[in-house]
């Protein structure tokens, strides 16, 4: 097994102040989000703001869309406690030499954001707690405590502590790399561990103009958040190599875009993310 980088091990613990929604309009697909295949719900999405609204699933038993409001100014206290910034990140980078040992032959730049990415998922697992993976469960909660705007389903993400599953966990990581100075994007889309298997829908990050695939989900369900699952990408998930990928259909209520191989930069292995 790989070693834990020496970065302070302590999780932040206290609570995020709640958010409330306002339920008077959405603020959906703006001009950076788009649609990876049609009548297909997988999104590229360039940038996430402060408020804005995104299509996260599907309730197909009450015919109810899902919305995430990503409220992240509920969670700005808590960050700034935790001194989440660029100066913050080269301090403690420096400080620790941190993924040599983990990712040889890498440049200091990729270490840098790698160590980014590990830090995040620390701390979205703090807050949040670990990954949900009672989907059921989740999903109750979606239906239970959502605010319902027509027949749509809407829910602030810092009310998901402890029911925090893909999409908050990439969200929150997106805000948090976004402080750091690393911009990335949001990939509302699909993930399988074989290039046969049937994927599951997940969402996920991508760094460096789609090179880099970075799991906060699968790091942040793990002790510690390691190993890191940030991945080198066999050719770059962009918008246009996403949008070219063939169409499978899973069963006969869904249909996904294609995948890509991906080679962990830390543990080696290959999934595949579409």
């Amino acid at each position: 097994m790989e070693n834990i980088p020496g970065e302070n091990s302590d999780q932040p613990t206290s609570e995020v102040k709640l958010h409330p929604a306002k339920a008077e309009h959405f603020r959906t697909l703006n001009e950076d989000t788009f649609f990876l295949q049609p009548d297909i719900r997988e999104l590229f999405i360039e940038n996430v703001d402060d408020g804005d609204d995104i299509q996260i699933g599907r309730n197909e038993l009450f015919n109810n869309d899902i919305y995430l409001r990503c409220d992240y100014s509920g969670f700005d206290q808590k960050l700034s406690e935790l001194k989440v910034s660029k100066a913050a990140l080269n301090k403690n980078f420096l400080k620790y030499d941190t993924f040599l040992d983990q990712a040889p032959g890498q440049n200091e730049g990729m270490r840098k954001i790698l160590f980014a990415c590990w830090v995040a998922a620390r701390m979205a697992q703090g807050i949040m707690g670990s990954p949900n993976d009672r989907m059921n469960d989740r999903t109750a909660h979606f239906m239970d405590n959502s605010i319902h705007i027509g027949n749509n389903l809407l829910t602030p993400l810092s009310q998901l502590k402890g029911k925090a599953a893909c999409s908050e966990f990439a969200c929150l990581a997106h805000y948090i790399l976004r402080k750091f100075g690393i911009h990335s994007n949001v990939i509302v889309g699909a993930y399988s561990v074989d290039e046969d298997d049937k994927s599951v829908a997940h969402a996920y990050l991508v760094l460096e103009d789609g090179k880099i695939v970075y799991d906060p989900t699968h790091t942040s369900n793990q002790e510690k958040c390691w190993p890191l699952k940030a991945y080198s990408a066999e050719k770059p998930l962009t918008l246009e190599n996403l949008k070219a990928l063939p169409v499978k259909r899973i069963d006969e209520y869904e249909t996904r875009g294609g995948k890509i191989r991906c080679t962990g930069l830390i543990t080696k292995e290959e999934r595949y993310y579409g």
